[in-house]
């Protein structure tokens, strides 16, 4: 499939919001509580979601993935990276070092703001 040499699997992802999950029928619900938002979400995405922790790129989520539930590299690579869009166009996750990541720290740091 080709995403085997893709530069972007070194990517490494840092919550920016504050969440919780808990259980529902059928899967989970992620709640951001800084906007008092809802998801309901599976037991992949709530895997995914764990294995962020701003150190694992997503070629190590990745590598968890396929581990867990036996799909191909590529398949787990793929499900990593819809995930992980899902969560950044959310504001759930920011990619460490970008602009935006570095803006976001220095706010937090010149106000004090823990999150």
């Amino acid at each position: 499939m080709g995403v085997q040499n893709d530069k972007n699997k070194r990517i490494v992802l840092e919550q920016f919001s504050q969440i919780e999950f808990s259980k529902s029928d059928g899967g989970y619900i992620l709640h951001d509580l800084l906007r008092d938002i809802k998801f309901d979400i599976n037991d992949t995405f709530f895997y995914i979601c764990q294995q962020i922790d701003g150190e694992r790129t997503l070629a190590d989520i990745a590598g968890k993935v396929e581990i867990r539930y036996g799909v191909t590299e590529d398949d787990a690579y793929l499900s990593v990276v819809s995930v992980t869009k899902i969560l950044r166009k959310k504001g759930l996750v920011l990619v460490k070092g970008s602009l935006r990541y570095r803006f976001i720290k220095l706010f937090y740091n010149l106000t004090g703001y823990r999150y």
